[in-house]
């Protein structure tokens, strides 16, 4: 099984970033994977406290319980089986969410293969920051990595400045073994929030407990898709791509950035199920012209993604 593209969780990510700020002109972002003692921070908030285990919701999220504080706020709309939003604050002026995501196939090599696709990950981001003319005093804190009821974790955060602002995204991903799924619990809060939620984030890290192991039984062989379907697909795909590209630049020329972000989680949603559909593709059942259809219109797609943000 060819390794799945993650255009949905770097998008995400950059989107998220950006929002709340418009750059005009050109600056020169400088990035460094250190923590630097000059780095900006944005200006000192109330730290949250509101986990608690007696009133903390807890859902059950590819075979991990997530303990969540009670004022954390669940998105219906904006959300959908394999990708979740709680909002803490949402307003015109500020926006702070937790997401929680289960990216790509089942993994097969276990610890080793979970950290190659997270080592992957936090490259392409710093990669993706340090070239884009709309951040500057990009930093890259080093990843580092813990374990959480015993399932293998990492976690990093990326902080930069963006036409006056600062901001700082908190990024972690957790393994589970009896599922063979990562799944990312991330911390997205915009420079105006009113309150510091990075201690109740910690704890809701350091909270998560798995579920007991299901037994999953084998399911039924699907059918091989047609060529003419598989082609229709992918075409639909970018389609769609391109429909969000359009969006982005809207985005990029607007003066009320802060004021589209439930525009883009709409988006953001329809992305992700179409990606989870093009990921249960079976690329061991196509031939050698369909393979070679699917891996041009993806890496199409996310060369134009990554285009989209920078």
């Amino acid at each position: 099984m060819m390794k799945k593209l993650t255009t949905v969780f770097l998008s995400a990510l950059l989107f998220a970033a950006g929002c709340g700020s418009k750059t005009t002109g050109s600056t020169s972002p400088k990035a460094s994977v250190e923590p630097a003692a000059t780095v900006q921070t944005v200006a000192e908030r109330a730290v949250k406290d509101g986990f608690d285990d007696s009133t903390n919701q807890v859902i059950e999220f590819c075979g991990m319980n997530i303990p969540l504080p009670s004022y954390l706020g669940y998105s219906a709309d904006n959300s959908s089986d394999t990708n979740k939003f709680y909002y803490a604050e949402r307003s015109d002026n500020a926006i702070v969410f937790i997401q929680i995501n289960a990216e790509g196939d089942k993994l097969t090599a276990e610890n080793q293969e979970f950290i190659d696709a997270e080592t992957d990950i936090y490259n392409n981001l710093v990669s993706s920051f340090s070239k884009s003319d709309s951040y500057s005093d990009v930093v890259a804190y080093p990843m580092t990595g813990f374990t959480v009821d015993g399932m293998p974790a990492m976690k990093f955060e990326i902080c930069f400045s963006s036409n006056g602002m600062n901001f700082n995204t908190h990024i972690c991903a957790i393994y589970n073994a009896d599922t063979g799924k990562i799944v990312y619990i991330n911390l997205m809060p915009s420079d105006t929030a009113e309150n510091d939620y990075s201690a109740d984030y910690e704890k809701i890290l350091n909270g998560i407990t798995k579920t007991a192991a299901v037994v999953e039984t084998a399911a039924p062989a699907a059918s091989t898709i047609s060529e003419s379907d598989l082609k229709a697909a992918l075409d639909s795909y970018e389609a769609f791509i391109d429909e969000y590209v359009a969006f982005m630049k809207k985005y990029k020329a607007s003066d009320n950035a802060s004021g589209m972000m439930m525009d883009y989680l709409s988006y953001l949603t329809k992305l992700t199920d179409l990606e989870t559909k093009m990921n249960a593709l079976d690329d061991d059942e196509m031939t050698s012209e369909e393979l070679a259809y699917y891996t041009e219109v993806m890496l199409r797609c996310s060369q134009k993604m990554l285009n989209a943000v920078q």
